[in-house]
């Protein structure tokens, strides 16, 4: 299998699994939100911390939180990211139990406009025509669904800039995936 089919192919299933987690979102709803945010943060620590202990990375682990930790600037960005996250999934959680689905998925419709908004206003990036095209359609896409909701989604608004700005964060820092996971 080529690279770029094994690609294709976890991306693909990364986006299947992502749609049948608000089902099992749903299942949760009885559950308080908290709850289960708490419950979500308690056993990816535990298994982030498995899979550090598996994997035998421990001098690459310890040598970047040590970095974080002596970098300022990164930590307090890392810390950031982590609360912006932390809303988040609170915000996601809480919606998809309080039948809030819709205006939940279109903030993650919202998003890459959020992102492609911040990357032209604070990293000074530019568009070629075919992607400013591209983005406009998105736009007017995301635009007829805000208006058939007939009020402001601010669930939508939170989840796409809550998540705009962690991509953001996340840009500007030098950890890898899995240690970040573990600090967040």
């Amino acid at each position: 299998m080529t690279k770029t089919h094994k690609g294709l192919l976890l991306g693909v299933s990364a986006y299947l699994l992502w749609a049948f987690l608000s089902l099992y979102w749903k299942l949760l709803a009885g559950v308080n939100s908290y709850n289960t945010f708490s419950y979500r943060i308690i056993w990816t620590a535990v298994t982030m911390l498995i899979y550090m202990l598996v994997s035998r990375n421990r001098s690459r682990y310890t040598q970047e939180l040590k970095e974080l930790w002596l970098d300022r600037k990164q930590f307090y960005r890392a810390i950031a990211a982590a609360f912006l996250i932390a809303i988040n999934w609170l915000t996601y959680i809480y919606a998809i139990a309080n039948g809030h689905a819709t205006e939940s998925s279109l903030g993650y419709y919202m998003m890459p406009l959020v992102s492609v908004l911040l990357a032209l206003v604070i990293l000074k990036e530019s568009l070629t025509p075919a992607t400013s095209l591209a983005v406009l359609v998105a736009a007017v896409g995301v635009g007829v669904l805000v208006w058939q909701t007939g009020h402001l989604p601010l669930i939508a608004l939170l989840l796409a800039f809550s998540f705009g700005f962690y991509g953001l964060l996340k840009k500007g820092t030098r950890l890898s995936s899995d240690v970040a996971m573990l600090f967040e």
